[in-house]
């Protein structure tokens, strides 16, 4: 039995954000599965590789530290992107069996199709609730950056 009053769970900020982003992670998949083919988590490592290149060199640790999952995980993931012809995987000169990663013209030009794609999905349920972009970054960038901050103080 529960003592005082019932709290309702589905209005309280983390469970609202935590729905919306389950709800929009499975719009995504199925924006991009109809739309060019690929799933929603293929998509996402080849933006993070994309975004990690315009860095600098990418390893194939360093991608799969960026997406949090086990090296293993993401030999396959890269095997898979690289028979599709969207990734190549080079070896990298007197670093072991290190793996540098990149982004063929054709996984570029998917990332940019596909960003296009879920941004005008994106636009559009915008409009249909009324919301601005700015009310949207209004809220998202402050939480992002201070994530960011915790997480880089809790490693140091």
């Amino acid at each position: 039995m529960q003592d005082g009053p019932v709290i309702d769970r589905t209005r309280q900020p983390a469970y609202a954000l935590h729905a919306l982003v389950h709800v929009l992670d499975r719009a995504a998949e199925g924006v991009l599965a109809e739309g060019i083919g690929i799933s929603y988590r293929r998509y996402l490592t080849l933006l993070t590789l994309q975004r990690l290149a315009d860095e600098g060199t990418v390893t194939q640790r360093e991608l799969a530290t960026e997406l949090g999952v086990s090296e293993p995980a993401a030999s396959r993931t890269v095997g898979v992107l690289r028979e599709a012809g969207w990734v190549t995987s080079l070896a990298a000169p007197g670093e072991g069996n290190r793996r540098r990663l990149a982004l063929t013209a054709e996984g570029e030009r998917l990332v940019n199709d596909a960003a296009l794609r879920l941004e005008t999905a994106f636009a559009s349920l915008m409009d249909a609730a009324g919301v601005e972009a700015d009310d949207v970054l209004a809220i998202t960038d402050p939480l992002l950056g201070t994530l960011a901050t915790l997480s880089e103080v809790s490693q140091s």
